[in-house]
């Protein structure tokens, strides 16, 4: 469907294609956007999957789901460096065998 509010749930969509998982889905997308397919997705109301739509309104579709992941990304790097330092003060402490 083209446009965030047109949305489609990760339930609706495993209906439509007979996967039994939203991580089976998940695995699908992300086979199908490494192939350099454009999908977006949103949490917003209700969240769901989406082709962009047409115009200004797809472009600032675009540049949300862009800031979203980055703000992912950003998290998911902090929770790294965290869990490394972590790791780094176990090593040290002698508490880890190799």
């Amino acid at each position: 469907m083209q446009g965030e509010r047109n949305a489609v749930p990760s339930r609706e969509l495993r209906k439509w294609t007979g996967l039994k998982t939203n991580r089976d889905l998940q695995i699908v997308i992300a086979k199908e956007r490494a192939e350099g397919k454009l999908i977006l997705s949103t949490c917003r109301n209700g969240g769901g999957y989406f082709a962009p739509s047409d115009g200004a309104l797809g472009v600032s579709e675009i540049r949300s789901f862009i800031a979203t992941l980055n703000n992912r990304a950003v998290n998911t790097q902090k929770a790294l460096t965290a869990a490394r330092k972590a790791l780094g003060r176990i090593k040290a402490m002698g508490h880890m065998s190799m």
